[in-house]
């Protein structure tokens, strides 16, 4: 847990990515808008408005955390609000 990211940017959000041990195939990053509807852009190129509790599915190509910067691309696999989730 790392409360930098309360209202962060996706800026912050890449710093403790990159701190993430390889060892961690999946992570589940939870935080405040409007930093993760900001990240979620960056990484799929595709804007998304993500009202409270809303999951997003990022897939990425890549082989360590530090390699996740501003340019790189992953693939929305989904997308679930609060209603999709009852």
């Amino acid at each position: 847990m790392s409360r930098s990211l309360y209202a962060a940017g996706p800026e912050a959000y890449l710093k403790v990515v990159h701190g993430l041990s390889n060892d961690s195939v999946r992570v589940l990053v939870v935080g405040h808008n409007p930093g993760l509807e900001e990240l979620l852009e960056m990484f799929t190129g595709k804007a998304q408005i993500m009202p409270t509790c809303t999951l997003a599915h990022v897939k990425f190509s890549i082989d360590s955390w530090i390699e996740l910067d501003y340019e790189t691309k992953g693939q929305l696999a989904g997308i679930w609000q609060p209603r999709d989730l009852s």
